[in-house]
């Protein structure tokens, strides 16, 4: 038979705080246009094939290959729409937060995590990075992923599995 988990205050509380991050994040994307960042990316991603990517559009700019790879595959399926560009990198951002919850809450508890996310999701910097086509949220996920991983293994009670796969996730993004 299906039963209702209690819902605490902090439940209450950690959706509060995610709807808030998602507004946040999604306020006024419509009208937001492609800033030059994100313009020059896309211009470096117009190669018929993924060998002149590599020559032509990522070793010669320096930013993380996973982010320009991401980008020359999702781009055109969406139709360069500026809206469906930002929005994995949304998704991304949001996901981060959660993540960071979840690893703040093994070491600290929940009140540290509360607080934690609610700076975390209303900080200028991280609203403004996880609302741009660029590797920025996706390294904030995976800096929020290493430390969750990180915190499985330090709190674990068990041998240790191998988390330690997703700190090279660090090297390619």
């Amino acid at each position: 038979m299906f039963r209702f988990r209690r819902v605490t205050i902090h439940t209450i509380i950690f959706y509060l705080i995610i709807i808030i991050a998602t507004i946040l994040r999604l306020w006024n994307l419509w009208n937001m246009h492609l800033s030059n960042d994100e313009l020059s990316a896309l211009s470096r991603i117009m190669y018929p094939n993924i060998r002149k990517l590599f020559a032509k559009g990522i070793i010669p700019d320096g930013h993380p290959a996973l982010t320009q790879i991401f980008l020359y595959l999702y781009a055109p399926l969406v139709e360069y729409n500026d809206f469906l560009l930002k929005l994995p990198f949304i998704i991304a951002g949001i996901v981060s937060i959660i993540v960071m919850y979840k690893a703040v809450k093994t070491m600290a508890g929940d009140l540290v995590a509360l607080a934690s996310i609610a700076f975390f999701s209303i900080s200028q910097p991280f609203v403004y990075y996880s609302q741009l086509a660029r590797p920025y949220a996706f390294g904030i996920l995976e800096i929020a992923l290493t430390m969750y991983f990180v915190t499985k293994i330090i709190y674990s009670t068990q041998k240790p599995n191998p988390y330690a796969l997703f700190q090279n996730f660090e090297t390619y993004n």
